[in-house]
């Protein structure tokens, strides 16, 4: 670590620089990093926190814009709202599913609700019949059953007809 005392900052009369100035001048232009003074590294580290402020700026101006975007779609698509983003302090976007069914039309609020309700019994008694019927020795491993691959198949084309009726 380079330490300054005073008579180094002090300036000289004309001449000739004093011997730890030039010590100074060509620490400064070494190539090394780790001879490089305690000021250097912070001012290199300021830098650095700048550049991540100006990137992080820029994001949080990304991510607006995709909000708006997907807040656009959501009114298009009859006020179905499916992804909310949003930013974390560290830097990070992650996203949330939020279903969000228009209150005006709650014959199609309850429908759906009754069918996602539908499917998760019908899972739970699939994956139930499926622990049961295996043998001892293999009951903690959850069956796939091709039956629940059925039923996916069997609502996908529904939906779009649920999707008409509106």
């Amino acid at each position: 670590m380079l330490k300054l005392d005073n008579k180094d900052v002090i300036s000289h009369p004309l001449g000739y620089p004093s011997e730890s100035l030039l010590s100074i001048a060509s620490m400064l232009d070494s190539s090394d990093s780790s001879s490089q003074p305690h000021w250097s590294n912070e001012l290199i580290a300021e830098q650095l926190q700048q550049q991540v402020s100006q990137l992080q700026d820029q994001l949080d101006a990304e991510l607006e814009d995709k909000r708006k975007v997907l807040l656009e779609l959501s009114r298009e698509k009859g006020g179905v709202s499916l992804l909310l983003l949003r930013l974390e302090c560290n830097g990070t976007i992650s996203a949330h599913c939020n279903l969000h069914l228009p209150a005006q039309n709650e014959d199609l609020k309850l429908e759906v609700t009754n069918i996602l309700q539908k499917h998760k019994q019908e899972v739970e008694l699939l994956q139930n019949a499926a622990t049961i019927s295996q043998p001892p020795d293999r009951q903690s491993e959850p069956a796939t059953h091709p039956a629940v691959l059925q039923e996916n198949t069997q609502i996908e084309p529904s939906e779009p007809k649920n999707q008409e009726e509106k």
